[in-house]
């Protein structure tokens, strides 16, 4: 445990020490007021000027979705392993993390190769296999299959979200500006992520994960994913 810590910390420590040699730009808006006022005003009219455009709507609503979805599983796959897969050792969710995280890293890659802003509608089947993969890794009782699937849901949501990403920061920079996009997607994220932490620790904390009530509770939320992504992309 203190090795792990120890790693991380120098790891960050090098990521600050890598920033000194990032070239120094000129402020892209000087003369921005740092009052509280000002500032909220600005921030909220960037989020209903982003939150009218269709297309970064639509990248809002994906990287929304994605990031609360995948911090859910993450909680998900602590309960699901032991019951599963039958193993109780703590390092093996970490070790499924770790390949949706191998996973990313090659969907981004290849989005990189085969998606540009202007056909970054190829990545929507991308969107659409994320959530078939993790109905195929739910019903999965070896560890194999179980890897698999992962770094394919991995490179799934690499392939999705890399071009969303790129899509809002270029629409964002020429509307409201990089980083008042960059802050309107992080609130998104976050509620998201809040939001289906919350709905996943109320199922379990009520019993609800399974039965006839939890199904009518994940029915729910499957109409609301699909309304969803149904305003996103309008």
């Amino acid at each position: 445990m203190l090795a792990a810590l120890i790693v991380c910390a120098l790891v960050y420590g090098g990521a600050v020490v890598a920033n000194l040699w990032i070239p120094r730009l000129p402020a892209a808006r000087p003369g921005q007021s740092w009052r509280f006022k000002p500032m909220t005003h600005s921030f909220f009219s960037a989020c209903r000027t982003l939150w009218r455009n269709g297309e970064t709507r639509f990248s809002l609503m994906g990287t929304s979705l994605f990031w609360g979805a995948g911090v859910t599983l993450r909680f998900l796959l602590v309960i699901w392993v032991p019951v599963a897969l039958g193993i109780t050792s703590n390092a093996m969710p970490t070790y499924l993390n770790a390949m949706v995280a191998v996973g990313i890293v090659l969907g981004a890659g290849a989005a990189a190769k085969l998606v540009t802003l202007e056909t970054v509608s190829r990545c929507m089947p991308a969107g659409i296999l994320i959530g078939i993969a993790v109905i195929a890794f739910a019903v999965q009782q070896s560890l194999l299959p179980a890897f698999g699937l992962l770094l394919l849901l991995g490179v799934f949501g690499g392939f999705f979200i890399v071009p969303l990403n790129a899509l809002l920061q270029e629409r964002g920079k020429h509307s409201v500006g990089a980083g008042n996009a960059i802050a309107v997607q992080n609130l998104g994220e976050n509620v998201a992520m809040l939001l289906m932490l919350g709905l996943y620790s109320l199922a379990v904390s009520r019993g609800r994960s399974t039965g006839r009530r939890g199904d009518r509770l994940w029915r729910g939320i499957r109409r609301g994913h699909c309304r969803a992504v149904g305003l996103g992309a309008a």
